[in-house]
């Protein structure tokens, strides 16, 4: 094995892992405040993907540059976009950074691509692996309504417990439970990754016996106790796609439904009254409603990557500011990069769909699609983000 599928191999393995090293400049700060979302991390994975990429192009630099020549319009496209979204943002730095991170994912989406013979198989093989150590973590943070800590802070496991402010917690027979969140900065986000990895592992071609098994069981059990409703809701979605047929016609449609509908969910707020709903799902109905304010002043090319939170404040009381992402993935995309991003992020993720191929990804890359819909975790969790970058990568694999 060449060793840039070893590495790769090794990160698939290590993908949950949230250890890395903040820093905080001046302009991660809003009005004094740090925002986790704006400081630029170096992780481990980024460590790992930078090494295997550097290995990667060492070993193969004249074809993978014979064949981005041939693709040059596509690449000028995207860099105009990138320089353009970073002249009108009100904070540029904070925009290149955004960037930054999305030219990795795009470069490791890409090496998927290219080794596809290769990276398909490790990816059915190792991610359903990772459950084996989130399940038993997911337990016993819930079992003991705490982290662990010890040798799980060198993990990236955070410290806190069920009465720390801010917490997500779950209301049971009367009483609130702390969610578990293993090694991930939300029970959401370890949800969505979960419902991922599980379907990788009921699709993976060799049915391994209790290996199988196990991981199936794990990686259910731990997006029950993750009380994550929009990952529960897009797994019985596909169950219930998957009854119908293998037509994948099925998903383009759900796609360009869910899609439609994320872009007029802040013209359906004036709908209702915000009061009318549990505060949580009030505040993220605001959040999309500041996103269509925003949007229809900077509609072309949006305000910058990153640089929603600067904005936010003066939409929000000032006593009880909320510096958090829009929760829906497109919406998100729509406000920070205008149409003409949005544009570009929809022909993406659209485009394996309408070439029919390698349904599993398909599905994959669906359940993204669906728990994308009301959260944010896709874009802004490195976790996430780079198993988006896997499975859409994956999904372009067709050929």
């Amino acid at each position: 094995m060449k060793l840039h599928l070893k590495i790769f191999r090794v990160l698939l393995f290590l993908l949950p892992l949230q250890i890395g090293k903040h820093f905080w400049p001046d302009w991660s700060l809003v009005f004094g405040i740090r925002v986790d979302y704006l400081s630029p991390v170096i992780y481990l994975t980024d460590i790992l993907v930078l090494t295997l990429l550097l290995v990667w192009l060492g070993q193969n630099f004249r074809e993978i540059g014979g064949f981005l020549v041939k693709k040059k319009i596509y690449i000028f496209l995207i860099g105009a976009l990138f320089l353009a979204n970073v002249l009108v943002a009100q904070h540029p730095t904070a925009a290149f950074f955004g960037w930054a991170k999305i030219f990795e994912v795009l470069a490791f989406s890409f090496y998927v691509f290219w080794e596809k013979e290769k990276t398909v198989n490790l990816i059915y093989k190792t991610i359903p692996l990772t459950l084996f150590y989130l399940a038993p973590i997911a337990v016993l943070q819930f079992y003991f309504q705490r982290t662990i800590g010890g040798p799980l802070y060198f993990l990236g496991e955070r410290s806190f417990s069920v009465s720390t402010p801010g917490i997500a917690l779950v209301d049971l027979w009367g009483k609130s439970f702390m969610r578990p969140y293993t090694i991930f900065p939300h029970p959401n986000a370890l949800a969505g990754y979960t419902l991922v990895a599980t379907l990788i592992a009921f699709f993976q071609k060799e049915k391994r016996g209790l290996l199988f098994f196990s991981e199936i069981f794990f990686g259910l059990f731990v997006i029950l106790i993750s009380f994550s409703q929009n990952a529960w809701i897009s797994l019985l979605l596909i169950i219930a796609l998957k009854l119908i047929g293998k037509k994948t016609y099925f998903y383009t449609t759900l796609l360009v439904f869910v899609l439609s509908l994320a872009l007029l969910f802040p013209i359906n707020l004036s709908l209702f009254s915000l009061s009318f709903f549990g505060e949580s799902f009030s505040k993220r109905l605001e959040l999309s409603r500041i996103a269509g304010v925003i949007f229809a002043k900077r509609p072309f090319l949006g305000i910058g990557l990153n640089n929603l939170f600067y904005l936010l404040p003066s939409f929000q009381n000032r006593v009880s500011w909320w510096l958090q992402p829009i929760h829906n993935t497109y919406l998100l995309v729509l406000t920070e990069t205008g149409f003409l991003g949005f544009s570009y992020f929809y022909f993406f993720v659209l485009r394996p769909f309408v070439k029919k191929k390698n349904l599993p990804f398909l599905i994959f890359l669906l359940a993204i699609i669906l728990t994308g819909f009301s959260d944010h975790y896709w874009l802004t969790a490195q976790q996430n983000l780079l198993l988006f970058g896997i499975v859409v990568g994956g999904a372009y694999s067709w050929n």
